[in-house]
This record gives C-alpha cells, sequence and structure tokens, in this order.
C-alpha cells in the first residue's frame, strides 16, 4: 500500500488509519490479492475533532498509522456488521450505537499516533535510518527538487521533525546538506564544460545565476567563473 509516494506493507488483521486528502494506492499479489474495508466518519466532538487535527497537522508518517489490537477489530467488525443491519432494516438507536464506536475508534487511533510521538521514531526505522533515507534522497533527485518540503511530503514525515532529526543524529542542519550537494553536482558540471553558467544555475534548480554564483562563492570562496578558469589553468599544465 502507498500513502503518496511512500510504500507500507499491509496484512491481514491490519487497521491503517488515513487522513483528509490523502491518496493511497493498493497493490497486491495476484495469487493471493488483497480484500479490505473502509470506513469513513467525521468527528463532532470537539475534544477528539482538536486532537485529530493535531495529529494530521504533524503529517504523521505511514510507518506509524498502523494499529496492531485486537479491540479495535472487534469495534470495526461490529461497525460493518450494524452498516448491513442498518442496509435491510433499521434497529432502535442504530445511529447511537455507531456513534459510540466510531468513539472508540478515535480513542484507539489517539493512543496509537500519540505513542508514536513519544517513542520519538517511526515504527522499525531507526535515525539513522531515516537520515539515510533523507540523504538518498536528495541524492537522486538533486535536478528535480525544489524544496525540501518536497522530500518531507513524499517521505511522508513533517519537515520540521526531520530537519530537527537529522541535525541531532548528523550534526549538520538538512539544509546545509542540501546545498552542500547542488553545490558540489555544479562544480562537476562547470568542470565538463557541457553548459553554461546560467543553464547550470537553471538545472540546479536556482532562482538565478547571481544566486547560484552568491552561494558558490560563499561555499568555495571564489565564484564559479574564477573556479573554471582554474580549472582550465590546472589542466593546460597537465
Amino acid at each position: 500500500m502507498y500513502t503518496g509516494n511512500v510504500p507500507m506493507e499491509v496484512k491481514k488483521g491490519d487497521v491503517y488509519v488515513s487522513f483528509p486528502f490523502d491518496i493511497h494506492r493498493v497493490e497486491s499479489d495476484a495469487d493471493n490479492p488483497l480484500s479490505y474495508d473502509f470506513i469513513t466518519f467525521s468527528v463532532n466532538s470537539f475534544k477528539f475533532a482538536e486532537e485529530l487535527n493535531k495529529v494530521w497537522s504533524k503529517n504523521i508518517s505511514p510507518y506509524s498509522r498502523v494499529i496492531h489490537s485486537e479491540k479495535a477489530i472487534d469495534i470495526i467488525d461490529c461497525i460493518l456488521e450494524e452498516f448491513d443491519s442498518q442496509s435491510q432494516n433499521t434497529k432502535p438507536f442504530s445511529n447511537e450505537l455507531l456513534s459510540a464506536l466510531c468513539n472508540q475508534i478515535v480513542v484507539y487511533i489517539l493512543r496509537t499516533m500519540k505513542s508514536e510521538e513519544i517513542a520519538g521514531s517511526p515504527i522499525n526505522q531507526s535515525s539513522s535510518e531515516l537520515c539515510h533515507k533523507m540523504m538518498s534522497y536528495i541524492d537522486t533527485h538533486l535536478y528535480s527538487l525544489t524544496s525540501l518540503n518536497e522530500m518531507a511530503s513524499d517521505l511522508g514525515y513533517n519537515y520540521s521533525y526531520l530537519s530537527a532529526l537529522f541535525k541531532k543524529t548528523t550534526t549538520v542542519s538538512l539544509s546545509y546538506y542540501y546545498r552542500v550537494k547542488r553545490l558540489e553536482t555544479a562544480r562537476i558540471l562547470i568542470a565538463e564544460k557541457k553548459m553554461t553558467m546560467s543553464r547550470i544555475a537553471e538545472v540546479m534548480n536556482y532562482s538565478s545565476i547571481y544566486a547560484f554564483s552568491k552561494s558558490f562563492r560563499e561555499h568555495y570562496g571564489i565564484s564559479p567563473r574564477q573556479y573554471l578558469q582554474q580549472f582550465q589553468k590546472a589542466g593546460n599544465k597537465k
């Protein structure tokens, strides 16, 4: 199962929490196709709505959205059974029962998300593994990445969380790693002499050649053109 572009394995008995505006894609083995039920509901309780909005705003990782609880599964089975009976014949207090059951599911969702928040990292992913995933993403998307928020969204995390985790784990900021990788790639492109400076600034997603030159000078101490001249002189001496 994919939430956005982030894959997450789900198995029989798993309860996966989806939030508003999530886009999902489900893939399963052709010989063993996955069947699932989908329940959606709105929350009227102000307290529950407020807590769920807090969780949603933190862009909880897909890795932290699976509820492993037999009780939660039993409640969902009761909800589905009540819906089926409603379609056949309305029972007394059916809406009230459904409301109570949905409230119980909300409690299990909040308990799961809160426990992940306390743990401080997604299920089955250490800080170093997640940092490696961030670096790998940046390395392979240098020509298309225009904002680190894009990376955070594709990985299924809140950017502030990733930035703080990266800094704590590697001692350098995530933005610094991204900036250095762009400049290192730009330096290689300059040495290849296949593109103009303007074109290099464009493909590396700088807002202008001035912004590119300024960033290059701040990091290397010389301008891109001065670097090209030095590189050419070094090559001529050989």
